[in-house]
This record gives structure tokens, sequence and C-alpha cells, in this order.
């Protein structure tokens, strides 16, 4: 439905950015989702999401790397972008070099600089500030969610703190 209102010329609305249906690996995440495997199947998902007419392919964390690599290569080369989540085999450094358009929920960034001690997770400033610097240069899109963890973060030292008096 959507992708029928962004091709309509006499619609008032805000423009529509329309994605493809999710693109992640195999097992995917959600029933419906492209299963991109292998770079044959990459580079088919790529041709397919522009045949239909989709804005941007979007995709999930169970995506391989090498797949994902050749999709976002040849997803650049035929002129689309890449948006979603920071896939897991793949990490923040390499979908920032390889120049995914947006970065959703900021996911990738969480598994990046939040480190595991014992039973609780524990907040690096030092890798979030580092993450920060390199994803400021890239000229991509984050949505700042991250904001909300900040929040949380400073809300469980507090109390932290608090309970320790």
């Amino acid at each position: 439905k959507h992708l029928a209102w962004s091709k309509m010329d006499d619609l008032i609305s805000p423009f529509i950015y329309t994605t493809n249906p999710l693109t992640d690996g195999s097992p995917p995440i959600w029933q419906g989702s492209n299963v991109v495997s292998d770079p044959k199947e990459a580079r088919e998902c790529v041709d397919d999401t522009l045949n239909l007419g989709y804005d941007q392919i979007k995709i999930c964390n169970g995506l391989k790397k090498e797949p994902y690599e050749v999709l976002i290569k040849y997803a650049s080369e035929r002129g689309i972008k890449v948006t979603g989540h920071i896939p897991d085999e793949v990490g923040l450094r390499n979908v920032i070099r390889l120049g995914q358009y947006c970065n959703e929920h900021l996911g990738g960034y969480l598994r990046e600089i939040i480190q595991r001690e014992g039973p609780l997770p524990k907040w690096s400033p030092d890798k979030n500030n580092e993450y920060f610097e390199i994803s400021k240069f890239s000229s991509k899109i984050t949505i700042n969610t991250i904001l909300v963890f900040l929040a949380t973060e400073r809300a469980v030292s507090s109390a932290g703190r608090a309970a320790d008096s």
C-alpha cells in the first residue's frame, strides 16, 4: 500500500520513502522477509527491489558479512540506498565503512559499546565516544534512540550510588 502511495502524483502528503520487505539472513526474524544467504541472492535482492519500485533496501541483524558486502556495493552501483539494522556479523565499523545510508535503532552501537561484566551490562564511555566520533563524520543518518539509553544509564548509575550510601 505504501509503495502505491509513494508513486501517486496527486496525493497531498509528506514524501513517502518506501523500503522493500525486510532483508535478512537465514533463518529470518520476520516471516515474509527476503532471505539473502549468498552473493548471488544479494544481487538478486537489489535487482528485485529496484524492479518493484522501492526507494531503499532495509536489512536486518541476521545478514551475514559476505552477502551484506555484496548487497551494499551492488546497491551503490545500482543507485539505491541501504538502510536498516547493523547486522551482528558485520559490525558497526564495517557498516560505516561500507556506507550504509541509515542505521536503525542503534542496537549495533549498543552491542559495540556495552560490555558485559558479570550479570549486568556496563556502559563504556570511551567506546561510546569513539563510535560517535566515527559516526558523525560518516555523513549518514543514525536514528538517535541512544538518548533513551543514556538517560537510562544515568538513572541506573544514580540508583546504584544511592544504594551504596
